[in-house]
């Protein structure tokens, strides 16, 4: 891959190299309170594994949108809403690694 991390030694040999685990951020997407799905669409993921994590700023009460990554389209889709009818507030991270 084109980033990560290497450790050398003294005599330039490399002694460690860290890219497995290192992640790139691509972008954020802003989930408002509706009951609206969406999708995103980012040529990044076809330079690694994609991973998303979902941030919900509202009570645990509410079930998170379902996310899913398929080439390099990023889609979520609320479940149903709670009994005040409301879906959940956040960010979708996502990225690859």
């Amino acid at each position: 891959m084109a980033f990560g991390a290497e450790l050398r030694d003294a005599g330039n040999v490399v002694q460690q190299t860290i890219t497995d685990s290192v992640t790139r951020m691509l972008g954020t997407i802003d989930v408002v309170d509706t009951a609206q799905s969406g999708s995103v669409t980012h040529p990044g993921f076809a330079d690694g594994v994609p991973w998303y994590y979902m941030l919900v700023s509202v009570p645990s009460a509410f079930l998170p949108p379902n996310v899913t990554i398929t080439g390099n389209t990023l889609t979520w889709t609320h479940a149903e809403p709670n009994a005040y009818n409301r879906t959940p507030t956040g960010k979708i991270l996502f990225g690859i690694r």
